[in-house]
């Protein structure tokens, strides 16, 4: 199966046409303490918090699996394996954002911080 994917343009797109979308941001705590996006509305579930309490962890407000959520991480894999996992389980519009916050850094001028 072929995990659905946005790129950075249509990501911006959709948070000009819904400035409350939800996003999903899989990074562990650290990550996220040195690169934050900036936009959206962004909830934090770290993976090696799923590999711990799996989805019924997640933040209530992701709960619905009928709203559109993005997920992203730093490069895209983390988030790619998070959307195929939210999507087997029913997530209806659920996407990966492709090439994760270091892409979003390097295409906008959000003035987001990269790291390695």
């Amino acid at each position: 199966m072929q995990v659905p994917t946005i790129d950075v343009a249509t990501f911006l797109t959709m948070l000009e046409d819904n400035p409350r979308l939800a996003v999903l941001d899989v990074r562990e705590l650290d990550e996220v303490a040195r690169a934050a996006l900036p936009i959206g509305t962004v909830y934090h579930y770290p993976m090696s918090v799923w590999e711990k309490k799996g989805l019924a962890g997640l933040p209530e407000p992701l709960q619905d699996r009928s709203k559109p959520l993005v997920v992203m991480c730093h490069h895209g894999q983390r988030s790619a394996f998070a959307t195929l996992i939210l999507h087997l389980q029913g997530w209806e519009k659920v996407v990966n954002l492709q090439g994760g916050i270091d892409r979003v850094a390097l295409e906008t001028n959000l003035n987001i911080p990269r790291y390695l």
